[in-house]
């Protein structure tokens, strides 16, 4: 490649710029590599640290590039050639091919012949998970006569102060299951809403469910708190208030519950009739009256657009449904909730 050409030399130039060239900065000449042979090489030099140089001819010796002393240890194999079998017999597994044995086919997943198919503690360890249990279990909580009771003087042991204290606070469900046929809870989101409720005192105050509306809270002055669904039926009932609740809200991102009641748990004086706007935006407002009765006002002429009978005692809060603008929740002293259309 290096050879002068028949013809005038230039007698100024190196041997290697009279050398023929086919690109700018020497001669390139084109070869075919297969894609396999390519990657056991890259794969090899990354594995093992040496590659077979693959300019040499096939008859030709091949030369080692890289870590010639991990080539001699590994004999020039590449990642894809069969490498040493290690030492000692592989473990036994039990063989039941039969096919017709449906219970005692073994297959691919036979276990060892070896294999512990128990897993239990040590005996050092089982004493020790034993004793921290049983201390678990003479740990006994302190009720709320224990907090509030004196220590004596004689015997400062003789109360359960140190003890941990207990949430006593509970729920009960009113539904059959929480979850539907297709493993939903009862809050999933449906299609549909409908609402048929009944407190035994005054309601006080009524809430959607953010975002989707498709559940709404009653607090009434029987001292309970209900999470109601489309069923007809109360789902949830909260009843740790001792006296009449005024207030409920949602908070902590929707996840929690926050009521006020006149059991001092929250000071509240008086009530007030709630409103609501339209869920649209336009010029309406809703609220109701100590007579029971739903006016819906036009807010920018300042006149009542229609008036309702809607309960027979005083109407304390109205909602308008979010995404159903036709839809509007009222609730009354009537122990009664209404979904109006």
């Amino acid at each position: 490649m290096y050879a002068p050409v028949f013809s005038p030399i230039n007698p100024n130039l190196t041997q290697q710029q009279r050398s023929y060239k086919n690109v700018l900065n020497g001669y390139a000449e084109s070869t075919t590599l297969s894609d396999f042979q390519f990657e056991n090489q890259r794969r090899t030099f990354d594995s093992f640290g040496y590659a077979a140089d693959s300019s040499v001819g096939e008859h030709d010796i091949s030369q080692i590039v890289g870590d010639q002393t991990s080539a001699e240890i590994n004999q020039g194999m590449t990642v894809f050639e069969t490498s040493k079998k290690r030492s000692g017999e592989k473990r036994k597994k039990e063989k039941n091919n039969d096919p017709s044995d449906v219970e005692g086919f073994h297959g691919p997943w036979a276990p060892f012949v070896d294999e512990i198919t128990v897993s239990r503690p040590p005996e050092e360890e089982q004493k020790e998970i034993d004793e921290y249990l049983a201390k678990k279990r003479k740990a006994k909580q302190p009720t709320f006569e224990d907090r509030n009771a004196p220590v004596s003087a004689r015997d400062p042991e003789s109360t359960t102060l140190n003890k941990e204290s207990e949430d006593s606070s509970s729920t009960t469900l009113h539904i059959k299951d929480p979850y539907d046929n297709q493993g939903r809870s009862f809050l999933h989101i449906p299609q549909d809403v409908d609402v048929n409720l009944r407190h035994t005192k005054a309601i006080q105050k009524v809430h959607y469910f953010p975002i989707s509306a498709h559940l709404f809270l009653t607090c009434s002055m029987d001292c309970k708190v209900k999470f109601d669904i489309r069923s007809g039926h109360v789902v949830q009932e909260y009843d740790r208030h001792l006296g009449a609740i005024n207030t409920v809200t949602f908070v902590d991102r929707n996840r929690r519950i926050v009521s006020t009641s006149d059991d001092k748990s929250i000071r509240v004086s008086g009530y007030a009739c709630g409103l609501d706007f339209s869920s649209d935006m336009s010029s309406y407002v809703i609220s109701g009256d100590a007579d029971g009765r739903l006016a819906i006002w036009n807010w920018k002429t300042t006149r009542i657009f229609e008036r309702i009978k809607a309960h027979d005692d005083v109407c304390i809060d109205a909602k308008w449904h979010w995404h159903e603008k036709s839809r509007v929740l009222t609730a009354g002293w009537d122990n009664v909730v209404k979904l109006w259309d």
